[in-house]
């Protein structure tokens, strides 16, 4: 609001015989009033603009310390995904370790026996293998087994030339008897035959 102009007027009598002077004192004081006006809006305005400044330093100082802790916890979730990695290889290769160790102590509790056993059967495995190819022409071969077998030999030949009798381009295979038995239908037993006779005749059933 604009001052009030101040006047300071003293009824003495010199102002009072003197009104020029009155006027002039008015005057001044009015001009002295409007320069103080002056000087308090110089002196507001950098009080305002010291304010908008501080305003604006705090506001980015505020933002500089939210990018800071953005930064950080980015920072520190890195760090903790690493750390997981980290103990789950851990974790696995322990796994690994632990089973390999007790495998080996597994077969260092088995007793001596067990593997003793495996090798003696691995031994008999490999020995009856090899008494299945029987090689005829080995120097070292048994004469009496050798002389059985060649009598074996001739006796099945024997057999099979006697069941067979070549009649021209053909050979005709001669069974024998029980062979010639087992091919055969089965006789007729009349006993049988009479009993199932006399049960399909039997007075309870009644006839047309």
């Amino acid at each position: 609001m604009p001052a009030k102009p101040r006047s300071h007027v003293k009824f003495s009598e010199e102002i009072a015989s003197d009104p020029a002077h009155v006027k002039v004192q008015t005057v001044q004081s009015t001009e002295h009033s409007s320069d103080d006006e002056s000087d308090e809006s110089e002196d507001d305005a950098p009080e305002e603009e010291g304010v908008s400044n501080g305003k604006l330093m705090v506001e980015k100082e505020i933002l500089k310390r939210e990018e800071l802790l953005k930064a950080e916890q980015k920072q520190l979730k890195e760090q903790r995904r690493k750390n997981d990695a980290f103990y789950k290889s851990q974790q696995q290769s322990k796994k690994g370790r632990t089973s390999e160790i007790r495998n080996n102590d597994t077969l260092d509790e088995l007793p001596e026996e067990i593997f003793n056993k495996l090798e003696d059967d691995n031994k008999l495995c490999r020995q009856e293998a090899s008494s299945k190819h029987i090689n005829f022409n080995e120097e070292d071969y048994i004469p009496e087994i050798k002389k059985q077998l060649s009598d074996k030999k001739k006796l099945t030949l024997k057999k099979l030339r006697a069941t067979s009798a070549k009649k021209g381009p053909v050979s005709v295979k001669v069974l024998s008897s029980t062979q010639l038995l087992s091919s055969m239908a089965p006789k007729r037993e009349a006993s049988i035959m009479g009993t199932k006779e006399k049960w399909l005749r039997r007075k309870a059933l009644k006839r047309r």
